[in-house]
């Protein structure tokens, strides 16, 4: 809608229509591999999909389709897009805003995200607000009525709403014929990740299982087990980005291209399809997931070597136990590396 509008528009510039027509032709591409009439097994419309999300069916064996990285100007023989696929929780990272990317011999360089549509006239994105809990990380998603200043695992006082967070979609790649070796190093420090997570509800109750692991008598574990958990993966920005400097990344809300922090790489070429527009909004792009997870909960304050020792011990012992292959189980740390209180896992099943 966006695009027809822009190309319809007689104030508009050549070059701002011809930008139009492009992303509309891919977006045309992109809705035919989405239905994909002549393998509906890789659409997110494949029914036996559905009903795994909803509980009907084992999700491990229909997980929700990974995310994509197009790249414009290549196609496959039988003349579809070529693109590149990863896991949702891989993606936030891999597929993060102007990340490298090697693929066939060639380089690439993450520089826009293909934004949704909103139904609305205007260009801006959706974005979400949550708080997450400092004390445990829990995540509670805002809503129209429902803004706690309490956690509801842990009792803790919330900190700050945490805003314009904007679900990560799809992106697009471009070849890059050179990269600077200082470019590529400071690119490589990464992104500062997070992982929160929330339960499900049942009846405005939170829905799970709780056990506690005793010894003679003597608590040692507190369990809690959640079938349907919703876990987010946030990408908080660059992990060494200047204390003043705010989370999150610059988002061309109406082309869609990521703009380039000036610390971290090089901002002066003058590529017409790089160009931004006026519209610009600064937001934390995460991904999301329903998965099967289990928080554990040493009864007694351990140091954070004794956590790593002990989470590394747990996932071992849980994939020989029920005889788990490596990639199949996930050990996270709650609420931060530094701080580990809780330990999360969760299956890692997905294409």
């Amino acid at each position: 809608m966006l695009n027809n509008k822009i190309i319809t528009d007689a104030t508009r510039t050549s070059a701002d229509k011809q930008h139009a027509q492009r992303l509309r032709r891919e977006a045309e591409s992109q809705l035919r591999l989405l239905i994909d009439e002549s393998g509906a097994i890789f659409s997110d419309f494949y029914s036996y999909r559905y009903f795994a999300s909803e509980g009907f069916l084992p999700g491990y064996n229909f997980p929700r389709l990974p995310l994509s990285a197009y790249i414009p100007g290549r196609r496959r023989r039988n003349d579809r897009i070529e693109y590149i696929s990863r896991s949702r929780f891989l993606a936030i990272s891999e597929f993060g805003p102007r990340s490298f990317l090697y693929h066939e011999g060639s380089h690439y360089e993450v520089s826009r995200v293909i934004i949704p549509a909103t139904g609305r006239d205007d260009s801006l994105i959706t974005t979400t607000t949550a708080k997450i809990c400092s004390a445990c990380g829990y995540l509670h998603p805002i809503r129209a009525h429902f803004n706690p200043d309490v956690c509801e695992s842990c009792g803790e006082s919330l900190p700050a709403a945490l805003s314009q967070l904007c679900k990560m979609e799809n992106v697009v790649i471009r070849r890059r014929e050179r990269i600077n070796c200082d470019e590529e190093e400071r690119v490589r420090m990464g992104y500062e990740p997070k992982t929160v997570m929330c339960f499900s509800r049942s009846d405005h109750t939170i829905s799970c299982r709780k056990a506690v692991a005793e010894n003679n008598g003597l608590p040692l574990l507190e369990l809690i087990y959640e079938r349907s958990a919703n876990i987010w993966r946030i990408n908080m920005g660059w992990k060494r980005r200047k204390e003043d400097r705010p989370i999150g990344f610059i988002l061309d809300v109406e082309r869609g291209i990521w703009g380039k922090e000036k610390d971290l790489v090089n901002t002066t070429e003058d590529d017409p399809d790089e160009r931004m527009s006026a519209r610009t909004m600064r937001v934390v792009p995460f991904v999301e997931d329903y998965k099967n997870c289990l928080l554990i909960q040493p009864a007694i304050d351990l140091d954070i070597r004794a956590m790593a020792s002990l989470q590394s011990a747990l996932k071992n012992a849980i994939q020989v136990y029920y005889q788990l292959e490596e990639g199949e189980l996930t050990a996270e740390p709650f609420p931060e590396r530094e701080e580990r209180r809780i330990l999360l896992f969760y299956e890692a099943a997905g294409p």
